[in-house]
């Protein structure tokens, strides 16, 4: 893993973050990401490179129509609704005042 970092939901913010582990990890098997509109940096960087690693992200109108565009390998998957559950455990814990995990990055 190269690292992880929090784009607060902006395309700009990811695709600086992207071209950032890109550039400083020419060798690299795979992208993973959460987001459709953070790997656009991803799939516009791919174009660059003559290896075309495969990505992850969420099957967003946009993501998808740059990835087909540049024949990307990739894996689009929406959030499943077991993901809920683990969001209404968590709300549950932070009211009864337990400490969770948070990657957000200040």
């Amino acid at each position: 893993m190269l690292g992880h970092t929090y784009a607060d939901w902006s395309p700009t913010k990811g695709k600086q973050a992207t071209e950032a582990f890109l550039a400083g990890n020419p060798q690299i098997d795979g992208i993973w990401s959460d987001s459709g509109i953070t790997m656009v940096g991803a799939i516009e960087r791919s174009r660059k490179r003559s290896d075309d690693s495969p990505m992850t992200a969420e099957p967003l109108n946009g993501f998808l129509r740059l990835a087909k565009e540049n024949n990307v390998e990739f894996l689009a998957v929406g959030f499943p609704p077991g993901q809920a559950a683990r969001c209404a455990d968590t709300a549950i814990s932070v009211l009864k005042g337990e400490s969770v995990p948070n990657l957000r990055q200040r």
